[in-house]
């Protein structure tokens, strides 16, 4: 009849899929709607994912996901934009950074949705705080401070009231992607103080002692559960950018870690 259908929006390409990939590059599709999708997170027991979302109007929001696929994706309630989730590692709450009450800060909230979102930082004017990973026992925050291009690493101690720490602050270059090992003793994070992306790891509690794990083109460390090795993606030319591949490198913690030859 000479009429058209079509689909408002952006084009196709800005939708992603979420999939599980094993270790022999085998993928398998979840059973959600392809979206705008970023910074998925899994739960630490296993059997939820959280998953940051840009909406139509240009608003990010945060939904969760029962991995079983028995129930449709659902959205956290709260106001204003949402992004970058991060569980606490007993799995009852979100951490995730939010405009609501102004700059970009960091805020929580019980996964199930209950309750009000509790304010955990405050930005300063021009800034955004992102949170990163929290220690095993749940009472220190690794969060990242600034703007692309500005980074820095901070902590927060739920047992001190005199606010956040510098973590890893170096002003003639970027700090992001702080992550403790499952055991809590160390952070591994992204540094380019040299002028090429890096992986580092630092005790915790800080000694004062460096160790560079992925000397070349290294970002987004994440922890294997057992803490035996990090999985990185290369191949990327900074935080935020796509493409690339990921790989993994198995450390021995000990002391002063030592890294063995296999990717």
């Amino acid at each position: 009849s000479g009429s058209l259908v079509y689909v408002r929006g952006g084009t196709l390409t800005d939708d992603r899929l979420l999939a599980l990939v094993d270790r022999d590059g085998g993928v398998e599709p979840l059973n959600i709607r392809p979206g705008a999708y970023a910074s998925p997170r899994v739960s630490p027991d296993g059997t939820r994912l959280a998953v940051q979302t840009l909406e139509p109007g240009g608003e990010s929001a945060i939904w969760l996901y029962d991995m079983s696929g028995r129930t449709q994706i659902r959205r956290l309630v709260g106001e204003g934009n949402n992004s970058r989730p991060v569980w606490t590692p007993d799995g009852q709450r979100i951490t995730f950074m939010s405009d609501r009450s102004g700059t970009p800060s960091i805020y929580w909230q019980a996964a199930d949705g209950s309750g009000v979102a509790e304010q955990l930082t405050t930005a300063d004017e021009g800034l955004e705080q992102r949170p990163e990973s929290w220690s095993a026992d749940g009472r220190t925050l690794i969060f990242t401070e600034g703007l692309t291009g500005t980074e820095h690493l901070w902590s927060l101690s739920l047992d001190d009231d005199s606010g956040p720490e510098p973590f890893h602050v170096l002003d003639d270059s970027r700090q992001t992607g702080g992550v403790f090992s499952p055991d809590g003793e160390w952070v591994a994070y992204g540094s380019n103080e040299d002028g090429n992306w890096k992986i580092f790891l630092q005790p915790f509690p800080q000694t004062g002692a460096i160790y560079p794990v992925i000397e070349e083109d290294g970002l987004y460390p994440v922890w294997s559960p057992d803490g035996g090795g990090l999985f990185f993606r290369r191949g990327v030319s900074g935080f935020g950018q796509a493409g690339g591949e990921v790989r993994r490198v198995d450390l021995t913690l000990n002391g002063a870690p030592s890294f063995s030859a296999e990717e």
